[in-house]
């Protein structure tokens, strides 16, 4: 890999570790105010360069620099109502957790939490015990991709690249099988209870942004994978 393209795909993943764990900070729990304040701050420079992306954070961001009394209070109503499973819609709520989609019974601390917990623990990264969510919520399965991503810089930077190209092969398997496989779905239930535009664009803009980081993991595996004198003329 020429050092140019390697710089790149650096930049690369380091962009999607913090796009990421800001993801992931935003379905954790309610947000304070000053995290709302921080998020109405973004520009399209913060952003991905996807469609969706952009118009999910558009979306958010009209909402949010409308203003009003009570933005703060109705966002979390909308996420308390929503995504800890107050409401629900023909029979099914909208907890953002693996089990409870993918799942027989709906139920959460399923079999799909010992799944991705096994994952984290094969890759050393757990979350704080005393934290009361599965570890199949939404938030920290995409915390472990931040830090994958992370991690996966880091050895391209070291020049470790077979730990950068067994890195990225984890985060392709675990974000086809432990992310996308159900996030449709819990996207569907959840837009028919909220309320706002906050949330609504937040999904628009994750199911948007998961294909495109599908695909930058898919780019990075290639020029991994490929022979080092690709570019080289055979000779004669």
């Amino acid at each position: 890999m020429q050092e140019a393209t390697m710089v790149g795909y650096v930049d690369l993943l380091k962009g999607h570790s913090a796009f990421l764990d800001m993801l992931a900070r935003l379905y954790y729990k309610p947000l304070s105010q000053e995290e709302l304040d921080a998020i109405a701050q973004l520009s399209v420079d913060d952003l991905p360069e996807d469609a969706r992306v952009a118009d999910g954070f558009a979306e958010m961001l009209a909402y949010l620099h409308r203003g009003g009394s009570t933005l703060r209070q109705d966002v979390n109503v909308d996420y308390t109502s929503a995504f800890y499973g107050i409401n629900s819609y023909e029979g099914q709520v909208a907890h953002p957790c693996e089990s409870v989609f993918v799942g027989e019974e709906g139920l959460l601390m399923q079999a799909e939490t010992r799944a991705v917990y096994r994952i984290y623990k094969a890759e050393c990264i757990k979350k704080d015990p005393e934290i009361g969510v599965p570890d199949d919520h939404l938030s920290f399965e995409l915390q472990f991709l931040s830090k994958m991503c992370e991690r996966a810089a880091a050895s391209l930077e070291a020049g470790d690249t077979a730990e950068a190209a067994r890195n990225i092969a984890v985060q392709e398997a675990f974000l086809a099988e432990h992310i996308q496989a159900w996030f449709p779905a819990m996207q569907k239930v959840a837009l028919h209870l909220l309320n706002t535009p906050f949330y609504k664009g937040l999904l628009k803009a994750t199911e948007g942004y998961l294909e495109l980081l599908a695909v930058d993991l898919a780019d990075v595996e290639s020029a991994l994978d490929a022979p080092a004198d690709a570019s080289e003329e055979p000779a004669a």
